[in-house]
């Protein structure tokens, strides 16, 4: 036996293929009107395990319409994951900032940034209600609205002005 204590142990490794290159941005344009549909997707790098795709509007974090995870022939992963937003609220900034972020556990964190311009309309824009300032208050102090209409679910979140479809 050695002249020292030995020991036996157990435990769990795992190793992780990073990206080389951080998120990519896709379909954000540079001009946007009131009303207008926006329809942007973000791609991660190639990975393993696949990464996590979170996003950040305006400095809130949204949910994403859809995420999908597409493997290689190498045993790598691609993420994919869309947003789709109608921006039917005059109210929004005239700066849109869309930040998409790639995440893979503690060991990896990159982000994306896009900026579009919202053109805004001088006069009411056709399908905006048309409300007095004391009714427009009674809507700002809801969080969300969320209406059932022929099958479909259309949710206004008010503090952002955005509508998912």
């Amino acid at each position: 036996s050695p002249p020292f204590h030995t020991g036996v142990a157990g435990g769990h490794l795992s190793i992780s293929v990073l990206p080389t290159a951080g998120p990519t941005l896709h379909g954000l344009l540079a001009h946007y009107q009131v009303g207008q549909m926006l329809n942007v997707s973000c791609r991660s790098g190639s990975s393993a395990p696949p990464a996590s795709i979170q996003w950040t509007w305006n400095g809130e974090q949204i949910r994403a319409n859809s995420s999908s995870v597409s493997w290689t022939g190498s045993g790598l992963a691609t993420t994919i994951s869309s947003l789709i937003l109608k921006l039917s609220s005059p109210s929004l900034p005239s700066t849109l900032t869309i930040i998409c972020t790639s995440i893979i556990g503690k060991e990896y964190q990159k982000q994306t940034e896009g900026t579009a311009i919202l053109d805004k309309p001088t006069s009411p824009v056709l399908g905006e209600p048309l409300m007095s300032s004391k009714s427009s208050r009674r809507w700002q102090d809801l969080s969300a609205v969320c209406l059932i209409w022929i099958g479909y679910q259309v949710c206004y979140k008010n503090s952002l002005g955005l509508e998912y479809l």
